[in-house]
Protein backbone atom coordinates (compact mmCIF):
# COMPACT_ATOMS: atom_id res chain seq x y z
CA UNK A 1 0.00 0.00 0.00
CA UNK A 2 3.26 2.08 -0.34
CA UNK A 3 3.22 3.47 -4.21
CA UNK A 4 -0.51 4.00 -5.08
CA UNK A 5 -0.34 6.05 -7.54
CA UNK A 6 0.97 5.52 -10.93
CA UNK A 7 3.40 8.03 -11.10
CA UNK A 8 5.21 6.68 -8.12
CA UNK A 9 5.36 3.19 -9.84
CA UNK A 10 6.98 4.45 -12.69
CA UNK A 11 10.22 2.00 -12.54
CA UNK A 12 11.27 -0.78 -11.12
CA UNK A 13 11.45 -0.40 -7.03
CA UNK A 14 13.66 -3.84 -6.92
CA UNK A 15 16.52 -2.33 -8.81
CA UNK A 16 17.28 0.35 -5.67
CA UNK A 17 16.86 -2.75 -3.22
CA UNK A 18 18.66 -6.11 -2.32
CA UNK A 19 17.45 -8.69 0.03
CA UNK A 20 18.03 -10.20 3.34
CA UNK A 21 17.65 -13.90 4.79
CA UNK A 22 16.11 -13.98 8.22
CA UNK A 23 16.30 -17.00 10.18
CA UNK A 24 14.46 -17.17 13.43
CA UNK A 25 15.92 -16.31 16.87
CA UNK A 26 19.12 -16.28 15.25
CA UNK A 27 19.67 -12.82 12.89
CA UNK A 28 20.16 -9.64 15.06
CA UNK A 29 19.18 -7.22 12.95
CA UNK A 30 20.38 -3.94 14.90
CA UNK A 31 21.10 -3.48 18.77
CA UNK A 32 20.76 -0.33 21.22
CA UNK A 33 23.16 2.27 19.80
CA UNK A 34 23.92 1.09 16.99
CA UNK A 35 23.60 3.28 13.38
CA UNK A 36 21.78 1.25 11.05
CA UNK A 37 23.02 0.83 7.74
CA UNK A 38 19.75 -0.17 5.99
CA UNK A 39 16.54 1.06 5.74
CA UNK A 40 14.64 -2.92 5.83
CA UNK A 41 11.10 -3.35 4.81
CA UNK A 42 9.92 -6.66 5.86
CA UNK A 43 8.76 -9.35 3.00
CA UNK A 44 7.78 -12.25 5.16
CA UNK A 45 8.46 -13.91 8.21
CA UNK A 46 8.11 -11.47 11.45
CA UNK A 47 10.83 -9.69 13.44
CA UNK A 48 10.77 -8.33 17.28
CA UNK A 49 11.89 -5.33 18.75
CA UNK A 50 13.44 -5.68 22.10
CA UNK A 51 14.50 -3.18 24.92
CA UNK A 52 17.20 -5.77 26.72
CA UNK A 53 19.01 -8.70 25.33
CA UNK A 54 17.61 -12.07 26.13
CA UNK A 55 17.67 -16.22 25.84
CA UNK A 56 15.30 -17.44 23.71
CA UNK A 57 14.02 -13.77 22.77
CA UNK A 58 10.35 -13.67 24.25
CA UNK A 59 8.43 -10.55 25.02
CA UNK A 60 9.06 -8.45 22.41
CA UNK A 61 8.08 -4.47 22.57
CA UNK A 62 6.59 -4.85 19.44
CA UNK A 63 5.92 -7.36 16.07
CA UNK A 64 6.24 -6.42 12.54
CA UNK A 65 5.22 -8.57 9.97
CA UNK A 66 4.84 -8.02 5.94
CA UNK A 67 4.77 -4.25 4.43
CA UNK A 68 6.48 -3.02 7.77
CA UNK A 69 9.57 -0.68 7.75
CA UNK A 70 12.41 -1.27 10.21
CA UNK A 71 15.80 0.24 10.71
CA UNK A 72 13.91 3.81 10.10
CA UNK A 73 16.49 5.73 11.71
CA UNK A 74 18.91 5.36 9.20
CA UNK A 75 16.57 7.85 7.33
CA UNK A 76 18.06 10.46 9.75
CA UNK A 77 21.19 9.12 10.59
CA UNK A 78 20.33 8.34 14.48
CA UNK A 79 20.64 5.50 16.28
CA UNK A 80 18.97 2.61 17.17
CA UNK A 81 17.13 2.04 20.40
CA UNK A 82 16.15 -1.39 20.31
CA UNK A 83 17.45 -5.32 19.85
CA UNK A 84 15.29 -6.11 16.07
CA UNK A 85 16.11 -9.84 16.08
CA UNK A 86 14.16 -12.24 13.67
CA UNK A 87 11.04 -14.43 15.07
CA UNK A 88 10.61 -16.21 12.05
CA UNK A 89 12.36 -17.17 9.20
CA UNK A 90 11.52 -14.86 6.52
CA UNK A 91 13.08 -11.85 3.97
CA UNK A 92 13.77 -8.69 4.11
CA UNK A 93 13.74 -6.24 1.53
CA UNK A 94 16.91 -3.36 2.55
CA UNK A 95 18.43 -0.02 0.56
CA UNK A 96 21.57 1.11 2.17
CA UNK A 97 22.53 4.75 1.59
CA UNK A 98 24.11 4.44 -1.75
CA UNK A 99 20.77 2.23 -2.94
CA UNK A 100 18.33 4.80 -1.78
CA UNK A 101 20.40 7.80 -3.05
CA UNK A 102 20.08 6.11 -6.24
CA UNK A 103 16.29 5.33 -6.14
CA UNK A 104 16.14 9.28 -4.69
CA UNK A 105 17.70 10.68 -7.51
CA UNK A 106 16.58 8.21 -10.44
CA UNK A 107 13.26 7.79 -8.86
CA UNK A 108 12.64 10.86 -6.63
CA UNK A 109 8.33 10.27 -6.64
CA UNK A 110 9.36 6.57 -5.83
CA UNK A 111 11.72 7.55 -3.14
CA UNK A 112 8.97 10.19 -1.39
CA UNK A 113 6.03 7.65 -1.23
CA UNK A 114 8.08 5.10 0.90
CA UNK A 115 9.65 8.13 2.75
CA UNK A 116 5.95 8.91 3.42
CA UNK A 117 4.65 5.75 4.41
CA UNK A 118 7.89 5.15 6.74
CA UNK A 119 6.71 8.57 8.22
CA UNK A 120 3.16 7.25 8.90
CA UNK A 121 4.13 3.71 10.29
CA UNK A 122 6.76 6.00 12.52
CA UNK A 123 3.67 7.99 13.63
CA UNK A 124 1.85 5.00 14.48
CA UNK A 125 4.56 3.62 16.36
CA UNK A 126 4.73 6.53 18.43
CA UNK A 127 1.49 6.05 19.91
CA UNK A 128 2.07 2.55 21.21
CA UNK A 129 5.81 2.51 21.74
Amino acid sequence: HTLLIDVTRFGCPWQYCARMSLQAKQTVVCTPGDKPGYLMLVHTGAVGLFQERQDGWSNPVAIYKQGWFINREMLIGAASYYYIVALEDGEVLYWDERLWNQMRRERPLMASAIFSMVMKQQARDSDLL
